[in-house]
């Protein structure tokens, strides 16, 4: 999968689990470059994703806002996947402490 695609579903996810609300500003494009390691021209691909599907407003000179929520995503939908992915952490956990304490 292309960077700028894998960016663009982060940024989705992240969108549809309400780090940024509808109407909030995403960071700017240098701040999203650093977190990402991504160049300029990959953080602008993933941006112009979503505004092809509706979820960004992108204005020059002032950055991209979010319009609305990814469609396909909602809220429970993302409660569904951190539930699934807590419960997949507690295994390992508990994996892990059991293998410490048949070793000691």
């Amino acid at each position: 999968m292309s960077r700028y695609l894998e960016i663009a579903n982060d940024l989705r996810r992240r969108i549809a689990a309400g780090e940024w609300p509808v109407g909030a500003r995403l960071p700017g494009i240098s701040d999203l470059q650093d977190a990402y390691g991504a160049a300029l021209n990959t953080i602008r691909a993933a941006e112009q994703v979503l505004r092809e599907e509706g979820v960004l407003r992108i204005s020059a000179g002032q950055g991209a806002f979010v319009l609305a929520l990814p469609k396909g995503e909602s809220t429970a939908d993302v409660l569904d996947a951190l539930y699934a992915a807590r419960d997949a952490v507690a295994s390992a956990i508990s994996a892990v402490e059991r293998q410490q304490k048949s070793a000691t």
